[in-house]
């Protein structure tokens, strides 16, 4: 193969974070899959696509949501009981040996809405499990939280689809309270650092007004918070534009009908 034909291979699929903050559209944004999509919920936001009126409204209504054995998201709402991590961990899993005996049952737009929610699960069961719910947890209870993250993101950036998962922002600043800079919110130390080499391409969301209207941006060519794309694509991009034409613009539809 050639440099020039790797976007053009069937079997690379690129892992997309889309991250930034609150009320920025990234949800509503995913939701665009439509029946191309399969979400794993982690943060009970995917509501707001429900009441939305836009070009995009019959899509976001038909798109999957992934749900453990017995019926729920992977939201964690009881903090004692912490029981949704193994089933995410065994969902996952399972996804992905499915998809490697038989890719034609993976969904082409795989998708985790959001990556601080997928955090907060983790972090509950492994509390849970050190006996420490509602206690301060140690040095190797956030080394096994690192351990058992970066194990789920391989395992979901394994899938033979376009993977995107959305997440929050935090501001960095130094000790006079000057913006150092934004970067996706995450715990620790070391993960925050490795977390961005799961991904290809990473764009940050934000919320522009223009006269009485708002756009809804994605945008790799900011200084203020990190970013990235493989592609190149240094131009913003206007959610309203949709899903697709988004990977159209970073030539990641070749192989896929979308």
């Amino acid at each position: 193969m050639k440099l020039a034909d790797l976007m053009k291979d069937k079997k690379y699929y690129p892992t997309i974070l889309l991250y930034g903050p609150l009320g920025t559209g990234k949800t509503a944004f995913i939701t665009q899959a439509g029946e191309d999509g399969l979400i794993l919920d982690f943060d009970r936001g995917l509501k707001t696509g429900i009441g939305m009126k836009d070009q995009f409204s019959d899509k976001r209504r038909v798109v999957d949501i992934a749900v453990t054995s017995d019926g729920e998201d992977f939201y964690e709402d009881d903090q004692t009981k912490a029981t949704k991590w193994p089933k995410a961990q065994s969902y996952i899993q399972n996804l992905s040996n499915k998809c490697r005996q038989d890719p034609s049952a993976c969904p082409r737009i795989a998708c985790i809405d959001t990556f601080t929610g997928l955090v907060k699960t983790c972090r509950a069961n492994i509390q849970k499990r050190s006996g420490k719910v509602g206690k301060p947890m140690e040095i190797q209870d956030w080394g096994l939280m690192f351990i058992e993250i970066e194990h789920f993101l391989n395992t979901f950036r394994s899938l033979p689809c376009v993977k995107i998962v959305t997440g929050h922002d935090m501001t960095l600043e130094d000790k006079q309270g000057n913006l150092l800079g934004r970067r996706l919110l995450c715990p620790g130390k070391k993960l925050p650092t490795d977390v961005a080499g799961f991904f290809d391409d990473v764009f940050y969301a934000i919320k522009k007004k223009k006269g009485p209207k708002v756009e809804y941006i994605l945008t790799s060519n900011t200084v203020s918070a990190e970013v990235r794309t493989r592609t190149n694509y240094k131009d913003d991009f206007n959610m309203d534009d949709g899903l697709n034409e988004f990977l159209k613009c970073l030539d990641y539809v070749d192989g896929m009908t979308l």
